[in-house]
């Protein structure tokens, strides 16, 4: 019965709000300023770039520290250890997100799930940080890149079981898809303010050498009453859809259209359909990171000796 502690534990460590104690230190309520929320973000853009990533490191550590120590206990491999290990890293994002001491409200749960998820997979983690990078700086926006990184997790998950022969035997760690799917959908939904300003305009973006009132980008709006769509939105989805079944030769020009195409709507509030480009934007870069990764496994298995 004490494994069923693990749970509770981690929940209770992951509920400590670093981001509004590291801001409390300097005298500021973080969720007074910028987005509003606790996360390393947030405590970047507005305490300072040496708090954020303190802020980052202790989020990630307190995802890390219940779930390995959950993964160490209970190595033996069977579905109670891994249903046990799996809601340890469940109730750990939990926490975070959903912290008892600020009301039940918290975070995004991003760096806490890496920390998790260092624990649970650790190589799935350098692909989803490649992901989330390519994302980042190729869009400089942080919540489009987690979202992306977030989508791409089951999928990893599942190509992992793959590669392994798990899936083939039917030895794959059911719990561990089951709840990469539930914290995908879960970072999304948390996500979903940073949706709406995207598809505004009015997301937050790291820029270089902007201006201390803000990049232009940032202040503009969209007219919600406009009628003629961006024919290059258009064309990102059906690119980004596209990219389903050809992949690296439709996922480029999908991420290309879509980003040229939001840019186009932020600076232009006559034509709209920036909801296109974002869903164009993100199927171009999932798929596009697959596609790499599918190329990969081919030359891998291609080249081994027969």
């Amino acid at each position: 019965m004490l494994i069923w502690l693990f749970p509770v534990f981690s929940f209770l460590f992951g509920s400590v709000p670093y981001g509004l104690l590291i801001s409390h230190w300097k005298g500021i309520d973080i969720r007074k300023h910028g987005s509003g929320n606790i996360g390393a973000t947030n405590v970047l853009r507005i305490v300072g770039k040496k708090y954020g990533i303190l802020c980052l490191f202790l989020d990630a550590l307190k995802g890390y520290i219940p779930v390995i120590l959950a993964v160490n206990f209970l190595s033996d491999g069977n579905f109670q250890s891994q249903l046990i290990q799996v809601l340890t890293a469940l109730f750990a994002v939990l926490g975070h997100n959903y912290s008892p001491w600020i009301g039940f409200k918290g975070g995004k749960g991003i760096a806490t799930s890496a920390g998790v998820l260092l624990a649970l997979m650790p190589a799935a983690v350098g692909i989803l940080i490649l992901i989330f990078l390519i994302v980042f700086f190729t869009t400089r926006y942080v919540a489009l890149a987690s979202i992306v990184a977030s989508i791409s997790l089951p999928i990893l998950t599942h190509l992992g079981a793959r590669f392994h022969g798990r899936w083939e035997d039917g030895t794959w760690n059911k719990p561990l898809l089951v709840f990469t799917i539930l914290i995908a959908i879960l970072a999304v939904w948390k996500h979903r303010s940073n949706v709406q300003r995207l598809l505004s305009g009015t997301e937050h973006r790291f820029v270089k050498n902007a201006s201390k009132k803000g990049d232009p980008l940032i202040e503009n709006t969209m007219n919600s009453s406009t009628l003629r769509y961006d024919s290059l939105a258009i064309t990102s989805l059906i690119l980004g859809c596209t990219s389903l079944i050809l992949g690296l030769f439709t996922a480029v020009p999908a991420i290309i259209c879509g980003h040229i195409s939001l840019n186009r709507i932020q600076k232009n509030h006559e034509v709209s359909g920036s909801g296109l480009a974002l869903a164009g934007l993100i199927l171009g870069y999932i798929f596009l990171v697959f596609s790499f990764l599918a190329l990969f496994c081919y030359l891998a298995f291609t080249s081994s000796p027969t």
